[in-house]
């Protein structure tokens, strides 16, 4: 299984330690390194695209310290995608298209919320025109893809494997990387829920598909998709700012029953799917 897959002839108990220590210092000589150069590139501005592009590309330094991590102690980085050693494309093309209609499906409740004066975020300006549009649109489909995989290879790939070449009982990983996931976030107790949520049902699919796809699939669409409302109704100002400010219970309900239908009909598909047309 998935979060066994560190567990090779060539395992110690001591390496997934040591790989964990190697992400945590690859992290850290990036965000020294580079992120300092970056910033100043970039210039001050903490929203709009500068926001976007540092918010961003501070976390997705994470996917390539998971990597080399993983190469360091021996194990091959296609270990971190899936149990096949690679990342499987064909079955990512099947989550994606899931995880729109899972957008697709969220925006109509939010907009029927809305509707009956119960808006489940924010409030919203109006379409602010192309011009403004399209800058805040490219910067966010190019950037956020990349911060919203890096989580994904940190914590349910890294961590997950991690606890799991220790502990056989995959909810062990389950529990453990999700509720760190969301403490990592720094939100308040509703905020702190809908991505613990999220975790918690990201890291059953990863090990229930044997890979990291639909997890990544979801992460990628949901934040992009967000970012993109925001860029669209005028928050590109104030979107990092004020970013995951007023989350209220109802839309983490909301949330939450979204991404447990996104997990449901993921995992039927998978059941239909294993085997050659799953690869």
């Amino acid at each position: 299984m998935y979060h066994r897959h560190a567990r090779t002839e060539s395992y110690r108990w001591w390496k997934p330690i040591v790989e964990l220590v190697l992400f945590v210092l690859l992290v850290f000589a990036a965000w020294l390194g580079v992120i300092p150069v970056l910033y100043e590139v970039v210039g001050p501005a903490e929203d709009g695209a500068p926001g976007i592009i540092k918010l961003g590309l501070t976390i997705a330094v994470a996917m390539p310290a998971a990597i080399v991590a993983a190469r360091i102690v021996g194990r091959r980085w296609g270990a971190l995608c899936s149990v096949e050693n690679r990342f499987r494309w064909r079955w990512f093309a099947t989550c994606a298209a899931v995880a729109i209609g899972s957008v697709v499906l969220s925006t109509i409740v939010s907009v029927a919320f809305d509707q009956l004066g119960r808006p489940l975020g924010p409030p919203r300006g109006g379409w602010v025109g192309w011009d403004n549009f399209l800058p805040l649109a490219v910067t966010v489909v190019i950037v956020i893809p990349l911060q919203a995989s890096a989580e994904e290879f940190a914590f349910r790939g890294t961590f997950l494997q991690a606890i799991g070449a220790w502990v056989p009982w995959p909810w062990v990983s389950i529990v453990i990387t999700s509720i760190v996931f969301g403490v990592a976030h720094d939100l308040p107790l509703e905020g702190f829920v809908a991505i613990t949520t999220f975790g918690l049902v990201a890291a059953w699919l990863t090990i229930r598909t044997g890979g990291l796809e639909a997890a990544i699939a979801l992460h990628v669409l949901n934040n992009v998709s967000l970012f993109l409302f925001d860029a669209a109704t005028g928050r590109g100002d104030k979107w990092v700012s004020e970013l995951n400010e007023d989350i209220t219970w109802l839309a983490t309900g909301v949330d939450g029953t979204m991404t447990l239908l996104y997990g449901v009909v993921i995992a039927k598909l998978y059941v239909r799917a294993s085997g050659s047309s799953a690869r």
